[in-house]
């Protein structure tokens, strides 16, 4: 699956925008999905050399935070659901956990 230079930036502020409203810092990303935390920046960055599989986990993974602390996350417009159909074809694609923010995770700064 390849995207343009313009589509990586907007699933990069989209995905961004997720991180800002979970609270959650790259190394809480990192430890709970068990990437490091280059592998983060790489998909939060959606960049070329990112990891597909880590760009959808960390996609979901945000989206879900948010979620789980009452807000509503971003509606991507180019990592959509329509997009993750095609995406499976390529990707690994795993459920992502649900988030208790009563046990400290580290707030985003």
């Amino acid at each position: 699956m390849t995207l343009t230079t313009q589509q990586r930036r907007t699933a990069s502020q989209e995905v961004h925008a997720d991180l800002q409203a979970s609270t959650l810092a790259l190394a809480n990303i990192a430890r709970d999905r068990g990437l490091s935390p280059e592998r983060v920046r790489l998909a939060l960055s959606v960049a070329v050399h990112a990891d597909g599989s880590d760009v959808w986990l960390v996609r979901d993974y945000l989206a879900q935070a948010v979620r789980d602390i009452g807000a509503t996350p971003v509606d991507h417009s180019v990592l959509s659901e329509t997009t993750r159909r095609r995406a499976r074809q390529w990707y690994a694609m795993h459920e992502p956990p649900h988030h208790d923010f009563n046990r400290g995770h580290d707030a985003h700064p």
